[in-house]
């Protein structure tokens, strides 16, 4: 149940921010770091991402490839929460973030576990 639960939650958040990001790409920049904004127009990057995020919540929603997927997500996050500290240090979104990233890693750390189907005893009706 708590994968099932990691999971989903894990991949609302995904969609939620990454349609956020597609649908209003502008409001998103401010966390785009300085270095690759240099070099790049800001607003394509968001996209990018957003697009990556939205993917991550549909492949978590349908679990596809669930460790590898919970795996991404993991590093999706870890690299949402980097950006965070690089642009605007300690605030209470990077509080949020990180206890994202903890649910990720509870997926994660569930999906590499032992599966219920594997732990359960054979079957010594038939």
């Amino acid at each position: 149940m708590t994968r099932l639960l990691a999971r989903l939650a894990t991949g609302l958040v995904f969609v939620s921010f990454g349609a956020w990001e597609l649908a209003a790409p502008a409001q998103w920049i401010g966390y785009v770091p300085p270095l690759p904004a240099a070099r790049v127009e800001a607003v394509p990057l968001v996209l990018a991402h957003g697009w990556v995020l939205l993917m991550l919540g549909a492949a978590a929603w349908i679990n596809f490839v669930p460790v590898v997927t919970a795996w991404l997500a993991v590093a999706a996050l870890a690299e949402v929460v980097a950006v965070l500290v690089w642009t605007g240090g300690l605030t209470a979104t990077f509080v949020r973030d990180v206890g994202l990233l903890a649910l990720a890693l509870v997926w994660a750390m569930e999906e590499i576990g032992p599966h219920p189907e594997a732990t359960r005893a054979p079957d010594s009706s038939g």
